[in-house]
Order: C-alpha cells, then structure tokens, then sequence
C-alpha cells in the first residue's frame, strides 16, 4: 500500500517536470496494456471496444482512464436508452465513439452518428464493424449545420480532438467537410416520435439545433445532451440566454456541473450571465416523468 502510494506521489512529481510528462504518461499505457500504442481501448461497464489513435492526447487520455470520463452522462445516457427505448439516437460529435458504442439498442431504433474530423470517421467505422449491432449503425463524415449542400472548413485541433471545431482557429489543421442537416436524414414521413440524442461540437450546438428542429418539433419524448461552453458560443455570435429560451421550448433543461445535476431556471441564468466562461452540459427532457426515470428531479 505504501509503495503504491509512493508510485502515484513520484508520478504525479514527474509530471511537472518540462518533457517528462508524456514520459510518465507512455509508461502509464504500457504498465495498463503491455504496448506503448495500443489503438484500442474496453468502454467502462460494457463489452464495447473503441479504436482510438494512441499518438493523438485524447485518445492517450481514454487509454489512461480505461475510456471512464464523463460517468454520469454515460450512466444518464445508458438510463435514457433503457427507460425510453427511442425510436432513434442522434450523436453529433462523436469523437471516437464513447457514447455511440457504449451500450445495446432497441431492436426498431435507427442509429445515427456525424463526425466532422475524416480520421476520427475512419476510426469510428472500425469500431461499428467491431460493435455487435454495427451494421445498424449510420456513420457519417460530415459537419451537422443549419442547412444541408456545400462545404465548411473544418478546424482540427491536432493536439487534442475534443477542441475541434468549425469556429475559425489560428492553429491546427483545416479541412472542408460537407455539411449536412440532421432533419435530411430522416423522411418526413417517417419521423421518429421518442429520441436520445448527444451534440458536442464545440460552440456549434445551436446551428446543430437549427437544422433538427422538424425532429425535436414532432418527437413526443427526448432526452438530449448538449455541451454548453459559453466563451465557444459567444465566438459564434450567440445570445446564450435567447439560446436557453430556445432549448426551453422543446422541454425541460437540466444542467450537470461539477458532478450536481440542477434545473435551469432563472438563478442558473443569473450564474451563467455572470461567468464569462461558463461551462456545463445541458440536459433536455421532453416532461418531467421521463425525467424522473432517468433520475433528474426539480429541486426549486
């Protein structure tokens, strides 16, 4: 117990010393899985295996945490599906697929998955042909926009996936990428009324939204996840507090920060106005019984 002690204290000391850190971190991977660049890693709490880049950082930091980030998204994420049994899930932003690969579907559910980054794309379709109900999964590489046709430029962070985005950057790498609506991918005729859906695309949430507003309009229960990052929103010139009303008018919203879920009402809004860099995933559920089930409650 001592010794385990003192390996956490020495690495946790090696790690702030300039070009060691990647060092601890190498040996951190090889102790886990024997290899220095192992490209696939076990989801927590599922037979789900993911392929991830082992040069890339976030893909490093999946290996070093066994893919165990964002517990109680993945737990609400993993209760959504059970307690509703959607008709179809949408994850926009998939990144390598943590989320997208973690647990079964209902047997009638259409699986749709949008990724911008084209190396992430090629990794998420080894991980669908590895995943048992793979070839219901639709892959697509594209960036989910208000309106379908034509292309965007793509601004990949090559230090850590998580942060690309289409908002201009003065670094990284620029790619085009066709842009897609996500109403486009579904018949009219034929939209799903129960849906659980996940967009993180780094401030671009609200155009996402804009072109899925027909699936929101007709589904008779949701439960959706979307990252809120006030400093990215606001680069795209969006009013976060017209942006919550928005979300409000398809259901309730929930917040997570710092582990808590809390519903958003006024008080949260006056937290947000005040915090320049806010940041929190918001949770929206078409009424308060579904909510329930999957263990959100209003406490005010």
């Amino acid at each position: 117990m001592a010794t385990n002690k003192i390996l956490v204290i020495l690495k946790e000391s090696l790690k702030k010393i300039p070009g060691l850190r990647r060092l601890v971190h190498d040996l951190d991977i090889l102790f886990r899985f024997g290899s220095f660049r192992p490209n696939t890693v076990r989801l927590v709490n599922s037979n789900s295996i993911i392929y991830i880049d082992p040069r890339e950082e976030r893909g490093r930091a999946l290996l070093r945490s066994g893919a165990a980030g964002q517990p109680e998204l993945k737990k609400l994420w993993s209760l959504a599906l059970d307690n509703l049994q959607p008709e179809a899930v949408v994850d926009v932003g998939a990144n390598y697929g943590e989320f997208l690969f973690l647990s079964d579907y209902p047997w009638n559910c259409r699986i749709v998955a949008v990724e911008a980054d084209p190396k992430l794309y090629k990794l998420l379709e080894l991980s669908r042909k590895n995943h048992d109900q793979g070839n219901r999964i639709e892959l697509h590489c594209a960036l989910a926009c208000a309106e379908s046709g034509g292309v965007e430029n793509f601004y990949i962070d090559e230090a850590w996936s998580g942060r690309s985005s289409a908002i201009p950057a003065k670094t990284g790498k620029v790619v085009e990428v066709s842009k897609v609506k996500i109403d486009d991918l579904f018949e009219a005729q034929a939209l799903p009324k129960s849906i659980v859906f996940k967009i993180d695309v780094e401030g671009f949430e609200p155009q996402v939204i804009a072109g899925m507003e027909t699936l929101l309009s007709e589904a008779d229960q949701m439960v959706g996840m979307l990252e809120f990052n006030a400093d990215f929103l606001k680069k795209t010139g969006v009013e976060l507090v017209a942006y919550v009303r928005r979300l409000q008018t398809y259901g309730h919203l929930f917040s997570l920060r710092g582990g808590t879920f809390s519903y958003v009402n006024d008080s949260f809004l006056a937290v947000m106005k005040a915090d320049e860099k806010f940041v929190a995933d918001l949770i929206l559920v078409s009424d308060l019984s579904l909510a329930h089930s999957v263990g959100l409650t209003v406490n005010d």
